[in-house]
């Protein structure tokens, strides 16, 4: 917000820039203070950590020469190293410790460690103030004496913690001649009045930090700052700590160089002395830093106020101008710039208001589109040819109407007439071209065209033809008379441009399309809108006209094919269809198509019936038919025998023929009859055969909200009913769960549950099972739809259920006695997604199959055995689609009753499958089925145990589609199905398919 406010206000610039330069100032003086404050303190510490470093050094000095006098008897008197050698050699250590020991008390040392190795490094003797240890190292000097005899060093350094001490050892080799003896190490003592002495010299606290244990050290630094100590001991870094009430900077250095456990020296040094000035240097600089911006900011306001006042009068104004007010002025109070700035805008806005007398005398004259393009390309004379729709309007007995009146009135009576007129023309986007008397003339296509310009015309003069309507509603209400309009309309192509003199010119159209349309419009009675064939060529199927024949008109030699429209509706579009081998030629010549097409041929369409003129519309317009097919040519290449419907093993063509005529009787009632030839519901199922697969009517209410249809037609259940074999199914076969026959046999039945077990094993009885779902079933049947806003309900009531097989879906009186029930709901919960859900209810097999096994029965099932063959099936199902993707899940819970068999079997199945568009005309799609049979728990009390009813399967599917034209297109798909039953093998599939929908 206040980088906004910034942008759009001057004074907040002004304020901004003052402010800013302070800040700027007051911030880099601060960075400087702060750069001063960290060098300062980095030279306290250096001076305070090399002091300390100095002083021990000092210390270090001192204890080697008091070493160097107690080894010298030692190491330096070949005679005193020939005893002790023999003394080593008879491992008389007992007498080498007093030898030792008188050495150490000769020499006046107080407090010494002495530690004497052999050649090998092992401990011989270890003497601590006349204690003597023998074969031991409680010091843990071995690995420094091996690491010694080991090298080229003569002696190093090492620190060690002992007996509540800590000490500073010296260890040197023994040699006798060319021979090692082994190592002595003097350990002398580093106490706490020492690190006192040191942290004085240096003005800081100090410490040795041993395994994290300040072993020797200042007061302070042994208690209170003893873990900062430690902490630094292991940091490599300089650290920065609040303690006893004031900052600290601590460094750390090894006592022996590369190895960090041998100990730290750690040094802290106060910083509050250091940091104390400067402190109150930073205090100063930020209480003055904020006087002052206070002052910049009053100072600023003051300013900022005198110079924007102006400019904010300024602004008011232009917003003033913008919104279309050209009388705003500003006063001119000042002779400097904001003052000729001032003086300017009133020229300007003196200049807007001439320039817009002048606009809205030519918005009167012509309208906004002529007006926009003559400012565009200049006002010349001249034009073009362009193809344009006119129309003419004329308002009929207007006067007769107004015979009497005033010249007032009649004005009155046509102004209004002609704003309708005329709102009718702007809501199509047409251009008003003249008014001549209470005739109108108006142009689509001109200046501006579009493509669907005819279309936009016819709906004009429909707009016209109702708002006069409404208007003669109005007048009847006052007792007025009745006005009727005449509208004519033509498309062609016209020469448009300015017309007229150098001096006074018109835009308009001229040519014989123009006196055309008149002529219509003159033999056009009162409500009627007369067209040309053009027109309705143009404009496209949703025009709804009825033809009058041909006519003749003045000017013109030939009669001219003259229609009525009656209304302007959406374009109805005919439903895909199939193939058949009666014009495998035709799908032949598709094939030989699909390779030399080119992308660009999707935006084309192939013919089709409507393109032959096979369509029947009456002359009132009230009943309409039109013709459509789908011609489909599939090649099969299939392995396998028993896992589903597509039963088989080698290759096959299994052409699909489908005819589909629509049906329109009003604007309520539709029908539909497809009409089908092929081989069945499966690729190689019989021989060809042709049949009636639907054939309804739907009766619905104007608003849409309830219908009934009653007829044979695709059982509402699911949602792949409804875009079976149509441009919205991506593969070559239907999803899984209506695709698989299961062990159910509908040739027998069985004598109860063992026998009934019996059946999953035997593949002689495979091919004629029940499937969950056979195909899409086409049922005879009634149902009623309800719709309520994104809620769709469908309640149908048919003659089988959708596991009977295809023989019992054409009609039979005694079926309908016993129907099956669906239901099925959907519901749009976002534009990209929807969900929903089916059940059904109804027998599987039907009462003549029954009586048929009946007969056939022996033994003890009889007149005991049951006939009950009901199916009920639970479905959901979900469609998401965003762009060009498309992602699909439907789901099924199917249960059956079989008869003599105790429980009802059931199986859970479902699919998944998504499709998206790769380029322009080609898609990819995968699904993905399986049906799970569940476990039959009324088997494990006859058979002691609780087996599946059948075998489990899965099936992997993937497509590839190519449209080579709007309505034409390949498909290629395959798939493979996996089951688990021993004795039931796996299938896989590949599938071409080619179509046109004509």
């Amino acid at each position: 917000m206040l980088v906004r406010r910034i942008r759009e206000s001057f004074a907040a610039k002004i304020l901004a820039a003052l402010v800013g330069t302070l800040g700027v100032l007051l911030l880099v003086t601060f960075v400087v203070v702060r750069s001063e404050t960290s060098r300062q303190v980095g030279l306290a510490v250096d001076r305070a950590v090399e002091g300390a470093a100095l002083q021990l050094h000092e210390l270090e000095e001192i204890q080697r020469l008091q070493v160097d006098r107690l080894a010298y008897p030692l190491t330096e008197a070949p005679r005193a190293l020939a005893a002790l050698e023999e003394v080593i050699r008879s491992n008389d250590l007992s007498e080498l410790a007093d030898r030792m020991a008188y050495d150490v008390d000769f020499a006046g040392v107080p407090e010494v460690l002495l530690v004497l190795t052999d050649a090998d490094g092992a401990p011989l003797l270890t003497l601590h103030n006349r204690d003597a240890r023998e074969q031991s190292d409680p010091v843990g000097l071995r690995p420094v004496a091996e690491g010694l005899l080991e090298g080229t060093e003569y002696e190093v350094r090492s620190y060690r913690a002992f007996e509540d001490g800590f000490y500073h050892v010296l260890t040197r080799i023994l040699e006798l001649g060319p021979r090692v003896l082994g190592t002595v190490s003097y350990g002398l003592p580093i106490t706490d009045a020492d690190m006192v002495r040191i942290g004085a010299l240096a003005g800081a606290e100090v410490c040795f930090v041993l395994d994290g244990v300040c072993v020797a050290g200042t007061a302070a630094a042994r208690d209170s700052l003893a873990p900062l100590m430690a902490e630094a001991a292991g940091s490599s870094e300089e650290l920065r700590r609040e303690a006893l009430g004031r900052p600290w900077a601590i460094r750390a250095d090894l006592l022996v160089p590369g190895s960090p456990a041998g100990g730290s020296r750690v040094v802290a040094v106060p910083l509050d002395r250091v940091v104390a000035p400067f402190r109150r240097i930073t205090q100063a600089l930020l209480l003055g830093g904020l006087g002052a911006l206070a002052l910049a900011l009053a100072a600023g306001s003051v300013l900022s106020r005198g110079l924007t006042r102006p400019v904010r009068a300024l602004v008011a104004a232009t917003g003033r101008v913008g919104g279309g007010d050209y009388e705003a002025e500003v006063s001119v109070d000042a002779h400097d710039e904001i003052g000729t700035l001032a003086e300017a805008f009133n020229d300007m806005t003196r200049g807007l208001r001439l320039k817009e007398r002048y606009r809205a005398v030519l918005d009167k004259v012509v309208s906004r589109e002529v007006a926009e393009e003559l400012m565009a390309s200049g006002v010349e004379l001249g034009g073009e040819n362009r193809e344009v729709t006119v129309l003419f309007a004329d308002i009929r007995g207007f006067t007769a109407l107004t015979e009497g009146m005033e010249p007032q009135g009649v004005i009155g009576l046509l102004n209004e007439c002609m704003q309708r007129l005329s709102d009718a023309v702007d809501a199509e986007g047409g251009v008003v071209d003249k008014y001549v008397g209470d005739e109108l003339m108006a142009v689509f296509g001109a200046p501006v065209g579009r493509d669907d310009d005819p279309l936009r015309a016819v709906r004009a003069a429909v707009r016209m033809r109702d708002a006069m309507a409404v208007l003669n509603e109005e007048r009847a209400a006052r007792g007025e008379g009745r006005l009727g309009v005449g509208i004519g309309l033509n498309t062609g192509e016209a020469v448009a441009g300015n017309m007229g003199s150098s001096n006074r010119m018109n835009y308009t159209v001229l040519g014989d399309v123009v006196n055309m349309a008149s002529r219509l419009c003159g033999g056009a009675g009162a409500g009627e809108v007369l067209v040309t064939g053009s027109v309705l060529e143009r404009a496209g199927p949703s025009v709804v006209a009825r033809p009058l024949g041909g006519r003749s008109f003045k000017g013109f030699s030939s009669e001219v094919e003259v229609y009525s429209v009656d209304a302007v509706e959406p374009q109805v579009t005919t439903p895909p269809g199939g193939v058949s081998r009666a014009v495998q030629a035709t799908a032949l010549f598709l094939a030989g198509s699909l390779a030399l097409a080119a992308p660009a041929a999707a935006q084309d369409g192939w013919p089709t019936l409507a393109d032959a003129g096979l369509a029947y519309i009456s002359e009132s317009g009230a009943v309409q038919i039109d013709l459509s097919g789908r011609l489909d040519l599939e090649f099969f290449g299939m392995s396998g025998t028993d896992a589903g419907l597509a039963e088989g093993d080698g290759t096959w063509i299994a052409p699909r023929l489908r005819l589909f005529t629509d049906v329109f009787l009003g604007d309520h009632v539709y029908g539909l009859f497809e009409l089908r030839g092929d081989r069945g519901s499966g690729p190689f199922e019989g021989e060809e055969e042709i049949r009636l697969d639907q054939a309804f009517l739907r009766a619905s209410t104007a608003s849409g909200s309830f219908g009934l249809q009653v007829g044979r037609f695709a059982s509402p259940f699911g949602s792949y009913a409804q875009r079976h074999l149509t441009d919205q199914d991506p593969f070559g076969r239907p999803p899984l769960p209506y695709d698989f026959r299961t062990s159910l046999a509908y040739n027998d039945v069985p004598s109860g549950i063992p026998r009934f077990h019996e059946w999953r094993d035997d593949p002689t009885l495979r091919g004629m099972g029940a499937p969950p779902i056979w195909g899409v079933p086409y049922q005879w049947g009634t149902m009623a739809s309800v719709l309520a806003g994104a809620v769709n309900v469908r309640v149908a009531v048919m003659n089988s259920a959708p596991s009977s097989e295809p023989a019992e879906w054409n009609w039979d009186r005694e079926r309908a006695e016993h129907p099956s029930v669906v239901v099925g709901a959907g519901v749009a919960l976002t534009p990209s997604l929807s969900v929903g859900a089916g059940w059904s209810r109804g027998p599987y097999l039907q009462d003549t199959v029954e009586v048929k096994l009946a007969n056939q029965m022996m033994g003890p099932m009889g007149e005991d055995a049951r006939f009950v063959y009901d199916q009920d099936i639970l479905s959901a199902d979900l469609t998401w689609a965003r762009g060009s993707s498309v992602v699909r899940a439907e789901a099924f819970l199917d249960r059956w009753d079989v008869p003599n068999v105790d429980g009802r079997p059931t199986e859970v199945s479902y699919t998944v499958e998504a499709q998206t568009d790769l380029t322009a005309g080609l898609f990819a799609a995968v699904r993905f089925g399986h049906i799970d049979f569940l476990e039959h728990e009324e088997s494990r009390a006859v058979m002691g145990r609780a087996p599946e009813w059948d075998y489990d399967l899965s099936r992997y599917e993937a497509s590839l589609g190519y449209r080579v034209a709007r309505n034409a297109g390949v498909l290629v798909s395959g798939a493979v199905t996996e089951q688990t039953g021993p004795r039931d093998a796996d299938d896989n599939l590949l599938m071409l398919r080619l179509w046109w929908a004509f």
